[in-house]
């Protein structure tokens, strides 16, 4: 099992990763969001086509779009996208795809929906779940670390994966994938310490083709593509007491009605935890 990832890979990561739900007694929330589209430079993205659930289905988007390069009549560039999502409570998948052919960057021309050339491209599929969790037993003080199963692949250009999770009003912890390669590994979070009241978990994904054409040669075809959706999969909370002892005759049930099993956390691999100082980076523009 070789883990992968990395802050600071992408040259042109142009989506921003939307904030997450928080405060106390949020309700079982499933959300699935999937979308493609082009910008030009600075400018919000254009949508192409996009598809949204708040519940268990599916959401699926495929296009293919052709750009006439303003400067050149009768030069087009072929974008090709797809994405797919889906959530359940412990269960997301994010599928997303691009192809770019006959890559130009024109960059004398202004844009807006009518003329000129797009200087970027993409297509994205997001997944998140938040709901209660109720704790059963009597400890008076409760340390927990989610234990995280990743599997899916990345291969081309231009594509990456982010995972991002929340516990009660705590920090967001995310981890961010853009090397080539098939991912089967452990995550596991950073310690939530909280009482024996009701907390809320919120976990969410992303994955994304975003392609720059300012960086890649004239003519150039630019294939990416995140495949997780195999899934990343919730296995269960290190929870602890005050003296540090696992909790494993105690019991945490979501508000979907599944339980969480209390497992012990193998040590988390560093080399997938992110820093995030250069995660300011990832997100500059996006469609909302």
């Amino acid at each position: 099992m070789k883990p992968h990832g990395t802050a600071c890979s992408l040259t042109a990561a142009i989506i921003t990763f939307g904030s997450l739900v928080g405060g106390a007694n949020a309700a079982l929330s499933l959300d699935a969001n999937v979308f493609t589209g082009y910008g030009k430079d600075s400018s919000r993205a254009h949508t192409i086509d996009s598809e949204f659930t708040s519940g268990l289905d599916e959401v699926t988007v495929s296009t293919t779009e052709s750009f006439e390069h303003s400067g050149n009549p009768g030069n087009y560039l072929d974008f090709s996208g797809f994405a797919s999502a889906s959530s359940a409570p412990q269960w997301l998948r994010t599928h997303a795809q691009g192809t770019v052919i006959n890559n130009f960057y024109d960059d004398l021309y202004d844009f807006d929906l009518n003329t000129g050339t797009p200087s970027y491209y993409v297509s994205w599929a997001e997944a998140k779940y938040s709901e209660t969790l109720q704790y059963g037993g009597y400890a008076n003080h409760y340390n927990s670390r989610y234990i995280m199963r990743f599997t899916g692949e990345i291969t081309g250009l231009e594509t990456l994966t982010l995972v991002e999770i929340q516990h009660g009003n705590e920090p967001k912890q995310r981890w961010l994938f853009t090397t080539p390669g098939s991912y089967d590994q452990i995550i596991v979070s950073n310690a939530f310490v909280h009482g024996s009241s009701p907390q809320n978990i919120t976990v969410r994904v992303m994955s994304s083709y975003q392609m720059d054409t300012g960086i890649y040669p004239d003519g150039a075809t630019i294939q990416g593509e995140a495949n997780f959706g195999n899934t990343l999969q919730v296995l269960g909370v290190d929870l602890r007491d005050s003296n540090g002892n696992l909790l494993t005759g105690e019991t945490i049930t979501g508000e979907s009605g599944s339980t969480y099993a209390v497992i012990e956390a193998p040590e988390p691999s560093s080399s997938a935890l992110l820093g995030l100082a250069c995660m300011g980076i990832l997100f500059q523009r996006i469609r909302r």
